[in-house]
């Protein structure tokens, strides 16, 4: 092998090296990528694209001018298995349906306010869903970061432990102050153990609501609020477009109603038709026979039928449409209600959460510096185990209620957002 030859492989196999992907490493992966996943590749959200896609051939259905295809028939009379005279009679006819009384154009509204429906239901549920994509993964962050404080746990216990350890040794505590120390080891690891097990539910839940497979090795990259955002002035007003779609399923009930009533009307069904007799005239009016002489017509068929509307005027359907058209009107007036107490509800737990936050940003490092001057007080000999253990239980759960706060106020700010109608993703925008 020549000398380039082998610098190409060299090459060659270092790129690999540097692209191939690394085994367990875990996937980065920002709030703002996770929300771009979610609508691009969540099934359900697909799923709700569909649904407007299905609405949408519905739509094109509806704007058919005739709804029936025309029909052709044709006839062929032979009387040569009768009387074989050599007469015939042969026709042939196009039939169309008209609808006459306006039913394509009720057709074409109620599906068109049918694919109104189906767009605001679908953009509804793809905000929705990313607002369940972006608790999932501030509840992925928390747990993360939960998991972080337990290991620091664990790890300053274990330092404790080789200092008391010393002082045991030279009898400046008790062995059982030393073996409090020790069952506090035990008990922050099994607390380690039991946050990296919720770290691997929040993956998990936030692998499947992106779509992907429950073991994809991710971790969230960012940070939860530290303190609460200042607010935004006046109280917005909802835009709903869960209500913009129940309202538009009421309208399109109403058109259906209004068609049903329309298709009572029988619709004409007009034929075009051209028939050719031949006729044997060798009898004459006497009935005596004469020699054969044939007659060849031509005519022109022109036929108008209607059907009678006895039996069925649509009697069923309308009650059954016009009892739909009543229960989506009532749906609607009950989502009005409920997006009402919605807002109202997340507004509060939104206060509460920020004044939650900002109480533990203000009280942590306070609670930190007083468990830095009591570890050193123990190290010096000057306090007890207990007194440092109680404090610096206080302090850790108080890191972790801090964490709890965090997350609280971050996933409140998207029930809102929710509440309103907005688009949760818009928060991050703010957040820039």
């Amino acid at each position: 092998m020549s000398i380039a030859s082998e610098s190409l492989l060299v090459v060659f196999l270092f790129a690999v090296a540097l692209l191939w992907p690394r085994a367990g490493r875990a996937e980065d992966l920002s709030i703002g990528a996770a929300v771009e996943a979610a609508r691009k590749q969540a099934p359900e959200v697909l799923a709700a694209k569909q649904r407007v896609a299905a609405a949408e051939g519905r739509r094109d259905q509806a704007a058919l001018f005739f709804r029936n295809n025309p029909e052709v028939e044709g006839d062929w009379l032979d009387d040569r298995l009768g009387t074989n005279e050599g007469e015939r009679v042969i026709g042939a006819s196009l039939s169309q349906e008209l609808e006459i009384a306006g039913q394509p154009g009720l057709r074409g509204e109620v599906a068109e306010r049918e694919l109104e429906a189906a767009r605001y239901d679908a953009t509804s549920f793809e905000r929705i869903y990313v607002g369940r994509v972006m608790e999932t993964f501030y509840a992925l962050l928390q747990a993360q970061r939960r998991a972080e404080v337990a290991a620091e746990i664990l790890r300053l216990n274990e330092t404790l432990v080789a200092a008391s350890q010393r002082r045991l040794d030279a009898g400046d505590i008790p062995e059982v102050e030393h073996n409090l120390i020790v069952v506090e080891v035990e008990r922050a690891r099994a607390d380690a153990a039991s946050a990296e097990a919720d770290v691997t539910r929040a993956r998990a839940e936030l692998n499947r609501l992106l779509g992907r497979p429950a073991a994809t090795a991710v971790r969230a990259v960012g940070e939860l609020p530290a303190r609460p955002a200042p607010a935004d002035g006046p109280p917005e007003i909802p835009e709903r477009l869960d209500l913009r779609a129940a309202q538009a399923e009421a309208e399109a009930r109403g058109a259906e109603v209004s068609l049903l009533r329309r298709e009572v009307v029988p619709n004409p069904r007009l034929s075009l038709g051209w028939e050719m007799e031949n006729r044997n005239l060798h009898v004459d009016r006497s009935g005596v026979a004469g020699p054969e002489q044939f007659d060849l017509d031509r005519f022109f068929l022109l036929r108008l039928s209607f059907p009678l509307p006895l039996f069925n005027r649509n009697q069923g359907a309308i009650r059954e449409a016009a009892a739909r058209q009543s229960s989506a009107r009532l749906l609607a007036t009950a989502l009005e209600q409920t997006v009402s107490a919605e807002v109202v509800g997340a507004q509060a737990e939104l206060s509460s959460s920020a004044r939650r936050l900002e109480l533990y940003a203000a009280t942590l490092p306070r609670v930190d510096r007083n468990l830095d001057l009591l570890t050193r007080a123990f190290e010096a000999g000057q306090i007890d185990a207990p007194a440092l253990l109680s404090a610096r239980d206080r302090s850790f759960r108080t890191r972790l209620d801090y964490l709890d706060a965090q997350r609280g106020y971050a996933v409140a700010r998207v029930a809102l957002a929710r509440a309103l109608g907005r688009d949760p993703a818009s928060l991050l925008q703010e957040a820039r």
